[in-house]
Formats: structure tokens, C-alpha cells, sequence
């Protein structure tokens, strides 16, 4: 219909007309006008008595769509990766691109044409009406985009990116997870079976190389000897690889001398009659010069260093021996970092304490410190130990219940988690929250301990999978470090886990200095209470030498009642005659320079001259235990007294 059709039928028509490129501008070029009458009707009072009122009823109205949610568990999918290597294209069938001289006379022949300039206008002039167009407006501009949000508001969550399940029919338990140390599509694992019962026969070997950009398939296959009980990149030379074999066998892998198969085999191992004597459950590559050194640790008791250029034998060794020297504790976990000390390793063991070792050049390598000793260790193995990334004097440990935070100066643990409903397996720090960890427990959780957020409960929880999870690392490389970790657990499937920003984003500027302040305060607390605890020993060790006073004391008190009683029973007076009366004051004076003379002058005092020998001797026939007693015990007494 036209206007003018509309405005017969009573419809008001007004036509608002904009130019095309004043759409999205801002609404500041309208400016008030007057009020136009644009159209009337008039009253018509024929149609008053048609109206009739209607009752008021009430109608419910909502625009808010109703929606319901399905979950749907979607089978794999097989991909697989192909490519094209596209060098020129786009010219005519008469032209040889491979030609140089063919391309330049076929351009020049174009460039020539009429046509051609009409078609190179027209393509500007629609060019620039949409170029015009994007530029008034930038759909994609980000207003906050350079602003740090004062709080964080959303919710602290993760999720399942990748699955890499292990392509083998038998199932192996994940005994660890290697990120590449420069690509951070890339990670290692080692599978291992370390109970020595439940090895069922025919157990594969197989370790492998997966990449996140093809997850269906391995991206290499390294073949040991024995089962791989962990695993490493080298930092220095990523294309090396070094793992501890159940055997005790040590053995490196180099991707440069790999075969076109994608199988590898090692290119060097130890001797086995010089390794370790037990499985080998971790190894660490040091930052030295060279890259070839390496250390690892063992059930045996022993931690082992070693040269991949004379990888037969370890060049150095040192024994876990406890703090008596007699027992020797067997080695499960290492931990080094050559920002905390390039000379200092912790090493966790089997009985829950925790060794720091020092390996200084040309000089024997002995243990330093040994935590737990007093109180603070693991009920059971430590399964896992690792320095805070943005703190290194601060390092964690976790085992049996419970994680532990300890401090290098200190010998007992600075915070300890609550008792967890579940054994714990592993845990690691996040790279970029200092006071942020993670644990793995046997019921399939994932726990997130957060200390900036909260001290006493766990600030996240993630089920994971119904089967016991057995290690876990961090992604520290690629764009967003700290965003991913992988999981592995007791089946050999490793979860890719993709975290939320309130994991791995710092909430303000002070939370390191916050963290690093409550670290600090618990190292003092534990500082006070550790002298506290060595005066109060100190006390104790006075209050024995009083005794030992008191008791000699009491032996001279002693020592007069038995004299008096022994006057008192030979009839004697012990004030008559002066060398009677001086005899116990020099005793009292000098207990300790004469203490004997006088047990052996006493029986003198049996024949006195002036008295009948009837009155003596009838005493002594009527009772002569009575009068024996008092002289044994006083002997007995001084020579107690002497002998003390």
C-alpha cells in the first residue's frame, strides 16, 4: 500500500528517512524542536452509546523463554591431520606459473587493457563504502580492556579439554607427567606398575609422547627394558629424555637419533649391576652448563648423580641414613631447583621424613637437615615434594592424609591441611599463584587448597573420575602458564584439565606480598616456639642439680638423727667431752673431706673408765640388735655420702 492508500484508511504515515552512514552514530545531533500536529480525528458522539465497559479481569504474561538442559556423552571420534603446500595458483590455463617469463608477459598484457581500470575502480569504490562503514563503529572495541578488575566475579570451575587414554589392552597406572619444556602442546608419560605382586604377566612396556593437537594417537612410542617409573625432559636439550626403570636402570632417549616408525629406543643406559637395587621413583635434570647431568633417587636408600657422557656408573652417591647412623631410609621423592640453591636437594622417603642434601664440588655430599625428626612428619611415604615457584625458601610436601608446608630453616611443618576423606597421591604449586596447590586422591578428587581465598577448608573440588588418581603437573610454558594440567590416573587415561581464571590469574597485585607476609609470620611463630621449647629444657636440667643438693642435705640431717639416736642407745651424752662435741661439727663443716673417721672412733666410747663394767655390758646383752642398727645405718649412710 502507498501513503496516500494508508491515510484513506485512517492510518498516520510518517516517513523517517536516515543516510546510511549516520547509522550507529551517536544520538547527540537530534535537537529539540517544536510539536507538529501531524493528524486528527474527530469526535464522533454517534458512537458514545456503542460503548460498553467491561469487567476488569486479570491476564499473566511473561517473555521469558522456558528452557531445559540434556546432557549427552558423545562417542570419539578418529582425526587424523593432512597438508597442502599451495605455491602459486589463480592464472589462466594458457599460463605456466612455473615459467617466470610466461607470468611477466601475461601481467603486463592485463595491465594494458581498458577494462581493466574500470574493474580496479568499481572494486575501490565498494571497498571504501564498507571501509567507511566498519570505521564508524568498532564492533570489536573493548572498553575495559587495559583495566584490572577489582574483584573477580566469576565462578571457580574447570574442565575436561583432551583425553589421552593409553592405547594399550592391558591397563597401567600413569607413574608420571613430563610437559615439554618449550612446546606447550606436548607432554610425556611414564606407565609402571610398582607393586611387585600385581604385575599380571605379559605387561606392556610401552611409555609415550603425546600432543594435544592429536590426541587419538600417540606422537611417539619409547621402548625401555623394564617398566618406566618416572619420567623427564631435559631443560637444556628437549630432545633428550631421561627415565628410571623398575629395574634400576637409568636410561636416555634422544629424538634425534629416533627412527621414522615413531618407535625409540634408548640410547644409552646405566649398568645394571651399578644402579640402584630398587625402582627408581624420581629423577631430575640439574642446570648445569653441559645439560648431561642428572639425579635420581631410590628405595634403596641412595641418591644417585650421573653424566650422560659416562652414563655406566654414577659419578657421586650418598646413603639416607637416619639421624642415629644406623638405619638407612629408602629415597621417593627428589625435588631441585637451582634459583633455591644449585647445591641443595630435598629428598622425601618412605618412613615421612624429609632430607635436605648438600653436594658441594671436591667436597663428600652430606646431609644437612632432617625434618620431622621432633614432630610434623608423614604417617607413611612422601609422594610428593616441590619448592614454591614464586618463594624458594617455602617448599610442600604431601603423603598419607595431609599436605605440609615447611620452611628450610625450620624442622617442623609451618601449615598443615586438614585430615582429606581419602589417601592423598600427588600434588604440585601453581606457577602463578604463590599460595595456591593442587591434590590428587585415591577417590578420584581433584582439591584445590587456596590460601589468599581461605586457610581452614578447601576453596575447589573437582571429580575427576571414579578411579584412583595417581599424579598431576602443571603447564609452566605457552601463552597462559598455569591454565592447564594433566591428570593421569590408576587406568592410564590423562585428563587434559583446563582451569578457570580465578586459578591461574592472580586476584590483585597484593596477593604475593599477602602470601609472602603469612609465610613469614608462621616462620617467626615457629621460630619463638622452637627457642621456647629449648629453654624449657634448659629448666628441666636445673631443677635436677637442686635435687642433687637437696639430697645431700637431706643425708646430713639424716646423718645427726642417726648419731643422736646412737648416743641416746650407748647412754652417752653427746655434749660430754670436747672432742665428742667437735667430732660432728666437723662434720657438718667438712662432709665431704672427712667423711670416714668416724664410724671407726665410735667404739671407743664402749669402756669408759669410772664406770662398772656391769651397767655397760648389760645393756648391750639385753639388746644388742638395737644397739648394732643405728652404727650399720649410719655407716652405710656415710659411705653413700662419700661414694656421692
Amino acid at each position: 500500500l502507498t501513503n496516500n492508500q494508508r491515510s484513506e484508511m485512517g492510518e498516520l504515515v510518517f516517513d523517517y528517512t536516515k543516510k546510511r552512514k549516520d547509522f550507529g552514530r551517536d544520538t547527540s545531533f537530534f535537537e529539540d524542536t517544536e510539536l507538529k500536529v501531524v493528524g486528527m480525528i474527530d469526535q464522533d458522539m454517534a458512537l458514545r452509546g456503542q460503548y460498553v465497559e467491561k469487567s476488569p479481569n486479570t491476564v499473566l504474561l511473561t517473555n521469558i523463554p522456558d528452557y531445559s538442559e540434556h546432557n549427552v556423552n558423545t562417542g570419539r571420534v578418529a582425526s587424523s591431520n593432512f597438508g597442502m603446500k599451495h605455491v602459486e595458483g589463480g592464472w589462466q590455463k594458457e599460463v605456466d606459473p612455473t615459467d617466470p617469463q610466461d607470468m611477466k608477459k601475461w601481467t603486463k598484457r592485463i595491465e594494458k587493457e581498458t577494462s581493466q581500470m574500470h574493474v580496479v575502480e568499481a572494486m575501490c569504490r565498494t571497498v571504501t563504502s564498507k571501509v567507511h562503514q566498519n570505521n564508524e563503529i568498532d564492533l570489536y572495541e573493548e572498553y575495559f580492556d587495559n583495566e584490572d578488575p577489582e574483584q573477580s566475579t566469576e565462578m571457580i570451575s574447570t574442565r575436561t579439554k583432551l583425553l589421552f587414554k593409553d592405547p594399550c589392552e592391558t591397563k597401567r597406572p600413569v607413574s608420571k607427567i613430563c610437559w615439554h619444556p618449550e612446546n606447550p602442546h606436548k607432554l610425556v608419560a611414564s606407565y609402571a606398575v610398582t607393586r611387585f605382586q600385581q604385575q599380571p604377566e605379559g605387561l606392556p612396556l610401552e611409555s609415550f609422547v603425546w600432543d594435544t593437537k592429536s590426541p587419538n594417537v600417540p606422537d611417539k612410542t619409547l621402548m625401555p627394558t623394564s617398566h618406566l617409573c618416572t619420567i623427564a625432559y631435559n631443560h637444556k636439550i628437549s630432545d633428550v629424555i631421561g627415565g628410571g626403570q623398575y629395574n634400576g636402570v637409568v636410561s636416555i632417549w634422544d629424538f634425534r637419533k629416533g627412527s621414522s616408525s615413531g618407535n625409540i629406543v634408548h640410547a644409552e643406559s646405566s649398568d645394571i649391576e651399578k644402579s640402584h637395587h630398587d625402582p627408581i621413583y624420581d629423577l631430575c635434570w640439574l642446570h648445569g652448563k653441559t645439560g648431561t647431568e642428572l639425579v635420581t633417587t631410590s628405595t634403596d636408600g641412595r641418591v644417585c648423580w650421573w653424566d650422560t657422557r659416562k652414563i655406566q656408573e654414577p659419578v657421586d652417591q650418598v646413603l639416607l641414613k637416619d639421624h642415629t647412623g644406623e638405619k638407612v631410609l629408602g629415597g621417593t621423592r627428589l625435588e631441585y631447583n637451582h634459583e633455591a640453591g644449585p647445591m641443595k636437594y630435598l629428598v622425601g622417603t618412605e618412613q615421612g621424613f624429609t632430607y635436605q642434601v648438600n653436594k658441594r664440588p671436591k667436597k663428600p655430599t652430606e646431609i644437612t637437615s632432617r625434618y620431622g625428626l621432633e614432630q610434623g612428619k608423614h604417617n607413611g611415604p612422601i609422594y610428593s615434594i616441590q619448592r614454591n615457584p614464586q618463594s624458594n625458601k617455602y617448599f610442600l610436601t604431601v603423603g598419607d592424609w595431609t599436605a605440609k608446608v615447611w620452611f628450610e630453616e625450620i624442622k617442623t611443618p609451618l601449615i598443615t591441611t586438614k585430615y582429606h576423606n581419602s589417601y592423598l597421591t600427588d600434588g604440585c604449586w601453581s606457577p602463578t599463584k604463590p599460595g595456591l596447590f593442587f591434590l590428587t586422591r585415591m577417590d578420584g578428587w581433584l582439591d584445590v587448597w587456596d590460601y589468599y581465598y581461605r586457610q581452614n577448608e578447601v576453596a575447589f573440588s573437582h571429580k575427576i573420575t571414579d578411579v584412583p588418581l595417581s599424579c598431576i603437573t602443571m603447564r609452566s610454558v605457552g601463552k597462559s602458564p598455569g591454565s592447564m594440567c594433566a591428570i593421569g590416573d590408576y587406568t592410564g587415561t590423562i585428563s587434559l584439565m583446563e582451569l578457570s581464571d580465578s586459578l591461574y590469574k592472580p586476584m590483585d597485585k597484593v596477593e604475593k606480598l599477602a602470601i609472602n607476609t603469612m609465610l613469614e609470620r608462621e616462620s617467626r611463630r615457629e621460630k619463638n616456639l622452637e627457642m621456647q621449647r629449648k629453654l624449657e629444657g634448659k629448666k628441666k636440667d636445673k631443677p635436677a642439680e637442686k635435687s642433687n643438693e637437696k639430697k645431700e642435705k637431706a643425708i646430713e640431717d639424716r646423718i645427726r638423727k642417726l648419731e643422736s639416736e646412737f648416743y641416746n642407745k650407748v647412754g652417752c651424752d653427746p655434749g660430754e667431752g670436747g672432742e665428742q662435741d667437735e667430732e660432728p661439727e666437723a662434720s657438718k663443716e667438712q662432709p665431704k673431706e672427712e667423711p670416714k673417721p668416724q664410724p671407726k672412733e665410735e667404739p671407743k666410747k664402749e669402756e669408759p673408765k669410772e664406770e662398772p663394767k656391769e651397767e655397760v655390758s648389760q645393756p648391750a646383752e639385753e639388746a644388742p640388735k638395737e644397739e648394732e642398727k643405728p652404727a650399720e645405718q649410719l655407716v652405710s649412710l656415710l659411705n653413700k655420702n662419700t661414694f656421692e
